[in-house]
């Protein structure tokens, strides 16, 4: 039976908290990827699903909007959450990139899997699977905005083995696009 609340395996840096400016701050990792999650502890609770999250209380900050980073996380979540099956397990997970100067987002579920037809498409608008009750916006608007962050998001999948979707996003604003606001500036 799932719990009412997502398990961690590490605590959290719950005192750390970000300096925003016009709707990019400086973001704790762990903290933005736990507060994500906890929000989907009654959902997976009521779908039968558990739902952990495996994050160091470390992580480097980041130079992020995190609402918008909120809507990937929640979106994959939502997604693994839905197609994985009563008594299946969701982890989201973080960590510091290999060199430092990124985190790495992961969402892992043991679902069903994306069919392999549909798996070179999944990041495209409106690409959607046989049992889809979405839009097929979702994984495509989550691309973007990651894409916005100067990140990357993958996925790797086999049908019926469960799937694992992978954020990149540099821990400073030199990944993203130029133009974006920061500090200095007041608006997009």
């Amino acid at each position: 039976m799932a719990s009412t609340r997502p398990t961690r395996r590490t605590s959290p840096a719950s005192s750390r908290r970000p300096t925003s400016w016009s709707g990019w701050s400086t973001t704790l990792a762990d903290v933005l990827l736990g507060e994500t999650v906890v929000s989907f502890g009654t959902a997976a609770t009521d779908a039968g699903v558990e739902l952990d999250i495996d994050t160091p209380a470390d992580l480097p900050l980041l130079d992020v909007d995190p609402v918008r980073v909120r809507e990937v996380l929640s979106n994959l979540l939502a997604n693994a959450i839905r197609h994985t099956p009563r008594g299946g397990r969701v982890t989201a997970s973080g960590a510091a990139g290999p060199d430092g100067r990124a985190v790495i987002f992961r969402v892992t579920d043991t679902g069903s899997g994306i069919d392999p037809e549909l798996l070179p498409h999944v990041f495209e608008r409106f690409a959607r699977g046989r049992d889809s009750r979405g839009s097929g916006l979702g994984l495509a608007i989550a691309r973007d905005l990651v894409r916005a962050h100067g990140g990357a998001i993958t996925v790797r999948s086999r049908a019926g083995a469960g799937t694992t979707f992978e954020v990149v996003l540099p821990v400073d604003a030199a990944g993203a696009p130029a133009g974006r606001p920061g500090p200095e500036s007041s608006g997009p």
